[in-house]
Parts: C-alpha cells; structure tokens; sequence
C-alpha cells in the first residue's frame, strides 16, 4: 500500500513539473516523498508511521550526505574541470567530516563527455561500506552505471564515476 502510495507523490511531483526533483536520485526522490507523507495531515495515520519508520531508519543516514550532495553538485556543475587538468581541484571541491571522511566532488569534462566524479578517502581510518554506500546513493543517480576504482598512488582512496547525458 505505502509503495502505491509513494508512486501517486512520484506522478504528482512530476505533473507538477518540479524538474529539480526530477533530476535527483532515486533514493532522495524517496526521502522527499517520505517526508511529505510524513508533513501532510490528510494522509492516514496508518501510512504516515510506514513512513515515519522509513524515516528513522534511512533517512537520517543519507539526510547529511544528500544535503552536501545537492550543494557540492551545483558548486561542481558552475566550475567544470578539464580532463587534461592534472591540476588538484580547488578546495570548493572538498569536504572533510569529523570522522576523518574526506570527499571531493567534481564534473569532469573531456572529448568523450562529461562525468561525474567522486573521490572518497578517510584520513586515519578505513572507508566502511556504510561510508561509501551512503556516498554513492546521494551522489548519483543509480539508473546509470556507476565505475568504481581503488586509488593509483594510495589504495585508500576510492574514486567513483558516472558519464552524465
């Protein structure tokens, strides 16, 4: 019932032509259509603490990197980067989290394409897969295919690319 219930917002949503959201992952459309389940009071009570749950489970795990995601995407898409630029990029780039985490967000852009590109590293520490799974849900879109590498000088970098349309 809920899962019928999310794609009715998802028919919604897209009628009312919020293109924004169109865009987005998969996944925070989800979290988007969770919380308005969530904020709207003529929705059953019953469907309201599916969502709640889904909320208290998932969401706050993506919430802080799907935030980061959609700002450093914007901060990417206005500073492209050239394929032939061996250049680090520049610090707009980066974020770093008190875990040690620390990310670089990027479009590059060359003569085959664009694409995407997400560094991961942590400093002091390993990557954990929740670490990385989190990353990738709010970083990109999981229709499209998503290459994964191991770092060439530090094998405790992770770098993550997708071809943009």
């Amino acid at each position: 019932m809920l899962v019928k219930f999310v794609n009715k917002w998802a028919f919604k949503i897209q009628s009312k032509k919020l293109h924004k959201l169109e865009k987005e992952p998969k996944e925070f459309v989800e979290l988007i259509m969770h919380q308005m389940i969530v904020a709207n009071d003529n929705i059953p009570d019953s469907i309201k603490s599916e969502s709640d749950k889904w909320l208290k489970e998932r969401g706050s795990q993506f919430n802080s990197f799907i935030k980061l995601a959609r700002k450093m995407r914007l901060v990417a898409k206005e500073n492209p980067i050239a394929e032939d630029n061996e250049d680090m990029p520049h610090s707009r780039h980066w974020a770093t989290f008190p875990s040690g985490l620390k990310i670089c967000f990027t479009l590059r852009d060359s003569v085959e394409g664009s694409m995407w590109h997400l560094s991961v590293s942590k400093i002091g520490g390993i990557i954990t897969q929740d670490e990385i799974k989190s990353l990738v849900v709010a970083f990109f879109d999981h229709e499209k295919p998503i290459k994964k590498l191991r770092g060439t000088y530090d094998s405790n970098i992770v770098h993550f690319f997708q071809p943009i349309d």
